[in-house]
């Protein structure tokens, strides 16, 4: 950083478009230079106003102040470089301001790196395959059995290529020192050809035994059948009773906030992005989270936009939510305004089962079992297509497709 902020750099932190690390960069140097602090007091006379209302609302989150990178969410995918650009962004825009969590993305960083460096020694200390043969075979008391071997070879090849194009047959051969017994006028030959017309008919059955043997031993093996699916419980409690609210019978809401997701379904991700449907004239929204037992585990106030992303929310529960706003009509008259959701988040133990399975109709199970029924139906037909009659994938179909309707 130069020693003084430019305009430019001013006039972007006043209007809020810098990035996260560029604002935190901006703000580190108002705080010890008076004179950049007076020039953007002079450019924007109520910016200490603003930021102390910045300030109140960052207070308010309480579920934002205690929050850490999750190693599985976010550093793994952040080390190994499989993490999308919106993640990338938040890991690294908050271990600018988190020491915590910036030690231990160093540190597992830094044994990422040991890792990968024992492991190019290993594969460059290994010999290859090749040079080994050819070691083994160049040592002096190894030659004879080279040459016993390779005769053997020889000898072998021989065999197979005489065995091969020599001519067999299995005609019968007729007896030349027969045929001169009869004379030239007599039917000498039609006597001899009713044993061949004999002959023939064994080797017509022999055949078709053997076709009708490969035959039977072309056939696919039976498929092995499977037991039916047992879909999870918690899919029936996802279904909100829209005449219930999490808020109490004293405030009950005039107009209802129409949700958006998620809502009665499953989900992967246990740092959510809860969204509904703006309301005209409503500025603030209030955002809360509860567990199956109704007790409140997140909260946000005095929320601009329609949406909210939760962080850390412990895997294998079913939790629910609401978002409230009030207003004052034109007569004077206060209206509430709710909405509310309700979501499961899969368990670990059913990650690792998705994770580990080897094909389509394992994967389509562990999905089913896990509750992500439309992820099931996609890998039962994926299956279907490779396996056009395998009755287990079918039958798992039509198990998850009609819960879908």
């Amino acid at each position: 950083m130069s020693e003084h902020l430019n305009e430019i750099e001013l006039k972007n932190y006043g209007e809020s478009n810098l990035s996260p690390r560029e604002f935190l960069r901006v703000q580190m140097h108002l705080e010890t230079c008076e004179d950049c602090e007076r020039r953007l007091n002079e450019m924007f006379p109520n910016i200490a106003e603003r930021e102390e209302a910045l300030l109140l609302e960052d207070l308010a989150d309480e579920t934002l102040r205690g929050f850490h990178l999750n190693y599985d969410e976010h550093l793994k995918p952040f080390i190994y470089k499989t993490i999308d650009a919106v993640e990338r962004e938040i890991v690294e825009s908050h271990v600018e301001i988190c020491a915590e969590c910036r030690e231990d993305l160093r540190d597992l960083l830094q044994f990422h790196e040991e890792l990968e460096r024992e492991k190019e020694i290993r594969e460059l200390s290994k010999p290859h395959f090749w040079s080994q043969v050819s070691e083994w075979f160049s040592a002096p008391n190894r030659k004879a059995v080279w040459l016993a071997l390779a005769s053997i070879f020889v000898l072998v090849g021989a065999f197979l290529i005489w065995f091969f194009v020599s001519p067999t047959s299995n005609e019968i051969v007729q007896n030349p020192t027969n045929t001169n017994d009869f004379p030239i006028n007599q039917t000498a030959p039609n006597i001899i050809q009713t044993p061949k017309v004999n002959q023939t008919v064994p080797k017509m059955n022999s055949t078709n035994s053997v076709e009708n043997k490969n035959q039977n031993t072309n056939e696919l093996p039976k498929e092995i059948e499977m037991a039916a699916l047992v879909l999870p419980k918690f899919l029936n409690e996802l279904r909100l009773n829209e005449n219930d609210t999490l808020r109490g019978n004293d405030d009950l809401p005039t107009q209802k906030i129409v949700v958006i997701a998620p809502n009665g379904n499953v989900i992967r991700t246990s740092t959510p992005v809860l969204s509904w449907k703006n309301i005209p004239n409503i500025e603030n929204y209030e955002v809360s989270i509860f567990d199956n037992d109704f007790n409140r585990i997140a909260k946000t106030e005095n929320l601009k936009g329609n949406s909210w992303r939760v962080s850390n929310l412990p895997k294998g529960k079913i939790y629910q939510w609401q978002v409230a706003a009030k207003t004052v009509s034109a007569d004077g008259k206060m209206q509430n305004f709710l909405g509310q959701g309700k979501f499961y988040i899969v368990s670990q133990t059913d990650e690792a089962k998705i994770n580990q399975a080897r094909n389509s109709l394992e994967r389509g199970r562990a999905f089913a079992e896990a509750g992500l029924l439309s992820e099931a139906a996609n890998e039962f037909r994926k299956y279907l297509k490779e396996n056009p009659n395998s009755e287990n994938a079918k039958k798992f179909l039509r198990q998850v497709e009609p819960t879908q309707r």
